[in-house]
């Protein structure tokens, strides 16, 4: 709140509940969303789901590092002239084929797999009760609507949701973004209009 060297000089809850009463009435404070607490778990879960991806994402890698170090290359083009993905049924049916000589590379081979099935498994149970935990929550109507939005999926549009929390405190997109850190900052004179970087 912007406040003079007389407001400093004459601190008391009456001239507070002034200076208040007046920056509300000229819209200089901006209200803040306190979440519930239903809404700070689906944050948790949030949190909780990204580190469940992250650690899948890394047993996938370690997997795929151990066999390009044994010389098993995945590779070639699908009939349609595209180069073949990893994790399709296809790569997976291929990998049940990769042998290696030895007991120690055989042996790391299935311990890698379950790795990769273990964290799979983790991330989808933690997915269901992701989205149990946000079907019953304040902010459903909400990730349902962003959901509509091409290629905003569920993950996205529940931990965007989440973090708004209430979408009626802001009145352009603009807004939105300014919160996020994710408006450009601008430098205008006259005719002349700067757009700077990103701030977050």
């Amino acid at each position: 709140m912007p406040r003079s060297a007389a407001d400093s000089a004459s601190k008391n809850d009456r001239n507070d509940a002034a200076r208040m009463a007046k920056a509300i009435l000229a819209h200089d404070i901006s209200p803040v969303w306190v979440p519930s607490p239903e809404v700070e778990g689906i944050r948790d879960l949030a949190g909780a789901y990204d580190g469940a991806t992250a650690r899948l994402a890394t047993a996938k890698q370690r997997l795929l590092a151990f066999l390009a170090k044994r010389g098993f290359v995945y590779g070639g083009t699908t009939p349609a002239g595209n180069p073949r993905k990893y994790w399709t049924y296809d790569f997976l049916r291929w990998l049940d084929k990769v042998r290696p000589e030895d007991d120690g590379g055989v042996r790391t081979l299935a311990a890698l797999r379950n790795e990769v099935e273990a964290a799979a498994e983790a991330r989808a149970d933690l997915l269901s009760e992701y989205r149990a935990a946000v079907d019953a929550s304040p902010i459903a109507a909400e990730v349902a609507a962003l959901q509509s939005i091409k290629g905003c999926a569920f993950a996205l549009a529940a931990a965007f949701s989440a973090e708004v929390g209430d979408f009626t405190r802001f009145r352009s997109g603009r807004q939105v973004t300014a919160y996020f850190g994710l408006a450009p900052s601008q430098r205008s004179s006259g005719d002349s209009v700067r757009l700077g970087g990103i701030s977050g």
